[in-house]
């Protein structure tokens, strides 16, 4: 008991057929409680008088269903880094009191923006946690969850919201070779009317920074074998130049 059983007394020592009983149970407990109650009048005990009796009664208290719970961090991963598997993240998972251990658990998990995953985040009974980040996507975005137990009654926790950041991961930059122009110096035509060594093509080499998330300048270098007589330049725009 938080607060334990007391009798009020009467009021009309006249009218005593009835009186009030009171008590807290402690949170969380159930079972049957042993009360004795000790009646006492103003009697007194002279003559070999009696002014008590005693009485013992029982409290049954039922077992009530809790609601499950349970504890999620906020979690930073990287960006395209495959599926991600956390063991154990969803932490202090609990049935809701000492009477429902012997209950099951299921996690309901929802990505707020599921564009940020190319795999839903899932968890499995034991609080493992699972997911995919969509590719070349990073930020914050929130994951909610919520715990169901298997009883019949009150059996489902309030939503959960954590933080997932996901940071940027610088990704290689990109090039090819436009093959539609391809003859001459390198598999690169170069364009003998616009002089001696220009390519036809603006983009004879089509170049990319990587991922539009990638705002980086970029440089490109050209190496040529050590006894070629012809030096390569790769400007901005993709095209070649040279000198013999």
């Amino acid at each position: 008991f938080d607060v334990l059983p007391a009798v009020t007394p009467c009021s009309d020592a006249g009218d005593c057929a009835t009186t009030t009983l009171t008590f807290t149970p402690k949170t969380g407990t159930f079972g049957v409680a042993l009360v004795d109650l000790v009646l006492q009048d103003s009697g007194g005990t002279d003559y070999a008088g009696g002014d008590t009796a005693h009485f013992r009664f029982t409290i049954q208290i039922r077992a009530s269903l809790f609601a499950p719970h349970f504890d999620a961090p906020g979690l930073t991963v990287d960006e395209d880094a495959g599926l991600y598997r956390f063991h154990n993240f969803f932490q202090h998972i609990s049935p809701g009191s000492d009477a429902e251990l012997l209950q099951t658990f299921t996690f309901q998990v929802v990505a707020v923006d599921p564009l940020y995953f190319a795999t839903q985040p899932g968890a499995s009974a034991s609080g493992t946690l699972d997911f995919e980040t969509a590719l070349n996507v990073n930020g914050n975005t929130i994951i909610s969850a919520r715990l169901l137990d298997s009883s019949n009654g009150n059996n489902i926790s309030a939503w959960m919201d954590f933080t997932l950041v996901i940071e940027e991961v610088n990704d290689p930059p990109l090039y090819r070779i436009d093959t539609s122009v391809v003859r001459r110096i390198s598999g690169v035509t170069l364009s003998e009317d616009a002089g001696p060594c220009f390519s036809e093509a603006a983009h004879a080499i089509l170049i990319s920074q990587g991922p539009a998330t990638d705002y980086q300048g970029v440089e490109m270098c050209v190496f040529l074998d050590a006894e070629a007589a012809t030096a390569v330049s790769v400007y901005d725009s993709g095209r070649l130049g040279c000198t013999e």
